[in-house]
């Protein structure tokens, strides 16, 4: 039943792409909800009997990748050193945030490319094991074709594969893999022929704080919430440009996952997403229904 569905959605993209994008929007409703009864309910009560379950987390398990975009939403060609981040950190840090949650509806792999980590599985393996997540996604550029083992794993019923859909001359094993994911019965969503959104330069634009606010509230980058080198942020963009020095690290802003006990991470959790504070909006021009599109995964020149 459940490969049936996948090939019969993957045949009807529009479909399927309304359906995956009403589901996420209906989390984030329910989420926002959830938020507001968290900002009045931590004036009054025991925040530790607050309920905490997110809609989506993802973590950069690599800074390497096959491609190198000109306009990566996630600035992976700046990074002047990219590696991939040991299993065991993500495995630790993640350990410590299910800690302090309830429940994480999806767990996002992204990179760079995820297929080139030499962990996937094992990092996939024990999100598959975790009763407090309900799927594990992977984000691949369709440039690498899985192994046999990471296939097996991927059947899981947790696993979920999205592929960006660049095209044959930028992505050259995309087509073998679309077929390789449908053949096998594996869930996947095919983002065919997309276009990105432009977030412009990295230098601030001096916004006031309410003008930041106003675009973190319309960018469809606010459910992007991320933990990756032992910090919880709110946006993916906006943890790699601390960690390259575009977007100076602001108290506040993120959750220290390694540094406090579940409770006092619970709390500071509560506090981060009842009342964002989005000051790293200044370097981006958001995503959102008026901002201008690019053609994807334009390539530039190679390191020199």
């Amino acid at each position: 039943m459940r490969q049936w569905l996948y090939q019969f959605l993957n045949k009807h993209p529009r479909l399927y792409s309304f359906l995956y994008a009403l589901q996420h929007f209906a989390e984030e409703m329910v989420f926002s909800l959830h938020r507001a009864s968290v900002r009045a309910r931590l004036r009054i009560c025991d925040p530790l009997s607050i309920p905490l379950r997110l809609p989506l987390v993802g973590t950069n398990v690599t800074t390497r990748c096959t491609l190198r975009c000109k306009d990566c939403a996630n600035l992976i060609p700046l990074f002047p050193c990219p590696q991939h981040i040991p299993a065991e950190e993500i495995i630790t840090d993640f350990e410590h945030l299910l800690a302090a949650v309830d429940f994480i509806k999806e767990v996002s792999l992204i990179g760079g490319e995820p297929m080139m980590h030499p962990d996937l599985c094992g990092i996939l393996q024990y999100f598959f094991e975790q009763p407090k997540v309900g799927r594990v996604s992977i984000q691949t550029n369709g440039t690498i074709l899985p192994s046999p083992k990471l296939l097996q794993l991927l059947r899981h019923t947790k696993a979920f594969v999205i592929v960006s859909g660049y095209g044959a001359a930028v992505s050259k094993n995309l087509e073998r893999l679309v077929a390789l994911l449908r053949k096998e019965g594996i869930a996947h969503f095919y983002l065919k022929d997309i276009l990105w959104f432009d977030f412009g330069a990295t230098a601030p634009h001096a916004r006031t704080a309410a003008k930041n606010r106003a675009l973190f509230r319309k960018c469809h980058n606010n459910r992007c919430r991320n933990l990756s080198f032992g910090e919880f942020h709110l946006c993916a963009r906006a943890i790699n440009a601390v960690q390259l020095g575009l977007t100076p690290r602001h108290e506040g802003a993120y959750v220290d996952i390694r540094r406090a006990p579940a409770k006092e991470t619970r709390l500071a959790l509560l506090r981060l997403l009842s009342k964002p504070d989005p000051y790293f909006c200044d370097t981006c021009e958001g995503r959102h229904i008026a901002s201008p599109r690019v053609t994807a995964a334009i390539q530039i020149s190679e390191r020199k």
